[in-house]
């Protein structure tokens, strides 16, 4: 029992990467002052993009920064989506439908569901190991979720108090702008690691010690690149996939879930060395029931009713 305990911890601390982003979107809704010069950040920070360390995946230009002070990790990925318009952008991620769709599509990420009363929006968000799960044996999250649309600013934030295994002040915030070529957008994503991520440490340090990031940490003897590794590698491998989901999400949103999988798993290739992690084939058979899965709960969710496992997704696999 020790063992499946520290080993679901493991994979809980591993999933939480992904979950890092204070203000609060009421009361930063009805000041004027903080809209515009949030803003003019965002203005001053594309301004500045192109000086950064840029990567580049079907025409989306981004750049990823990572930090950790105690015991906060916090990572960020800013991009410019070409072609896409802002009242368009701001729309599709206005509703926490769409987010649910949009998160689904990370490897750790096996449902995610959303109800709302009156004036509040959450989001239940269930993460396991990489490989196909049920949501019951996964670790769920609730989140709140906000959202502020304005004429020149879009601001969408996720945020919990606590989760399994110690972790506490999950937070994702995006804010985007219109920019010439279409939106500015800047990801940002926190959380305090607890018993999980001293699990991660040690797991980084043994069987995950071949895994980089994205961002530059000197150079070998030999003169080539060496990059972020450990905790902050796993962040900035996170908040790409999470980047990714959203350039597929928005580009292909006339298409279906499956086909915006497809293209999800094809843009991480790209970047193997940080985000290869299982075949296409064994990817996507894992989303066709994840995504089944996710339709089911979120019935349940709609009708009000507690949920019950229904045993026809109990399937096999093939």
């Amino acid at each position: 029992m020790l063992i499946k305990s520290i080993m679901r911890a493991l994979i809980f601390g591993m999933a939480a990467m992904c979950m890092f982003l204070s203000l609060s979107i009421s009361s930063f809704a009805s000041d004027a002052v903080a809209i515009m010069e949030t803003i003019t950040r965002l203005q001053s920070d594309l301004k500045a993009f192109s000086s950064r360390q840029i990567e580049t995946v079907d025409g989306l230009e981004f750049s990823v920064s990572v930090s950790d002070e105690h015991q906060l990790m916090q990572s960020q990925a800013s991009f410019v989506l070409p072609t896409i318009s802002f009242e368009f952008f701001s729309r599709e991620l206005s509703t926490a439908a769409n987010w649910c769709n949009v998160l689904l599509l990370h490897f750790n990420v096996k449902s995610c569901v959303y109800r709302s009363q009156e004036e509040r929006t959450e989001i239940d968000l269930y993460f396991g190991r990489k490989y196909y799960q049920e949501p019951p044996e996964a670790s769920k999250i609730k989140f709140n979720f906000k959202s502020l649309l304005v004429d020149q600013l879009t601001r969408i934030e996720l945020t919990a108090d606590s989760g399994p295994y110690g972790t506490s002040k999950f937070r994702y915030v995006l804010e985007a702008i219109p920019s010439e070529d279409g939106v500015f957008v800047v990801l940002q994503l926190s959380n305090h690691n607890g018993t999980a991520g001293r699990l991660v440490d040690l797991y980084l340090s043994t069987l995950g010690r071949s895994k980089m990031g994205f961002s530059a940490a000197g150079k070998t003897v030999f003169g080539k690149t060496n990059y972020v590794r450990g905790q902050l590698g796993a962040a900035e491998r996170n908040v790409v996939r999470y980047m990714l989901a959203l350039h597929v999400s928005l580009t292909a949103a006339d298409v279906s879930f499956f086909e915006r999988a497809k293209l999800w798993f094809e843009e991480t290739e790209q970047f193997p060395k940080q985000l290869h992690e299982m075949s296409r084939n064994e990817y996507l058979k894992i989303k066709k029931r994840e995504f089944r899965n996710q339709q089911l709960l979120q019935e349940s969710v709609s009708r009000g009713v507690d949920y019950v496992w229904p045993s026809s997704v109990k399937q096999n696999d093939k």
